[in-house]
């Protein structure tokens, strides 16, 4: 697969305006992508487009900010499913359940941890728990 081509005004300068290292511009994407990355993320622009050109992605933006500052902002493909409205950098989107795989993630490292135990009853670390009144309720069998 062909890569994304930089863009030539920022290879001359090194920097886009928003201090991005690789600016990313590529017609492979049905609707292009857009968009930058900093020096050693490239191979995310590469994943990125092959999201639309191997797995079937019809529009998306990914961001990754290290250290407080934005080393990845890609956009790319269409906003709708009718493809007829191309993704833009300030295209706004829903995002549903995307807070429950990582609150999960941080439960189990909790329980790793030891700082919390699957079987220790809800009451004992939250006081104004609804779970005061069924005092046994343990948190592998609550939904709270």
């Amino acid at each position: 697969m062909p890569t994304p081509r930089v863009n030539e005004e920022a290879d001359e300068l090194g920097m886009d305006t928003n201090g991005m290292l690789i600016m990313v511009q590529s017609e492979m994407v049905d609707g292009g992508i857009g968009g930058g990355v900093d020096e050693g993320f490239g191979p995310l622009a590469d994943e990125f487009a092959r999201n639309f050109t191997e797995r079937g992605e019809i529009g998306a933006a990914f961001a990754v900010y290290q250290d407080g500052r934005k080393v990845v902002d890609l956009w790319g493909g269409y906003r709708n499913g009718n493809r007829r409205t191309p993704w833009a950098e300030d295209t706004i989107v829903t995002v549903y359940s995307s807070t429950k795989g990582v609150a999960g993630l941080l439960i189990a490292r909790a329980r790793d941890g030891g700082q919390i135990e699957y079987d220790r009853p809800v009451a004992d670390r939250s006081p104004r728990s609804w779970c005061r009144q069924s005092p046994s309720t343990s948190r592998g069998r609550t939904r709270c």
